[in-house]
């Protein structure tokens, strides 16, 4: 079986169309911290933009969601 050359172009392509998911607002991780509230206060010294600010839902625990240089939303939950 022979590969063609080009066979692994765009391998390094972004899945996700970058303009859609900032539209669409997708999250594209949910992580799981044990410190939210300690991450959240790493803000300032970061180069990532706070979407939603430190929350506590209903169901407990803190949520914050962040947009990191690449444009990907991650949310942080405890």
């Amino acid at each position: 079986m022979r590969l063609r050359r080009d066979a692994h172009a765009g391998a390094h392509e972004p899945v996700l169309d970058t303009d859609v998911a900032r539209r669409e607002e997708l999250i594209v991780a949910y992580i799981e911290a044990p410190t939210v509230p300690e991450l959240y206060s790493e803000h300032p010294s970061s180069r990532v933009e706070i979407v939603q600010k430190l929350t506590t839902p209903a169901w407990g625990g803190t949520d914050v969601i962040i947009r990191d240089p690449d444009g990907n939303r991650i949310a942080f939950v405890e």
